[in-house]
């Protein structure tokens, strides 16, 4: 039992692992895009 409660904790810390994983590769993507957009349009010369 104990054994078991320790697999569904470290299944819990890869799930939550990855669901950090997604969100910081979103957050890149996002801030990737915005500075793009803001180089494309705000910086003219």
């Amino acid at each position: 039992m104990i054994i078991a409660r320790q697999r569904h904790g470290f299944a819990e810390t890869k799930a939550a692992l990855s669901i950090l994983n997604t969100l910081a590769l979103s957050i890149k993507m996002i801030w990737t895009y915005l500075s793009v957009y803001w180089t494309a349009n705000v910086k003219k010369p």
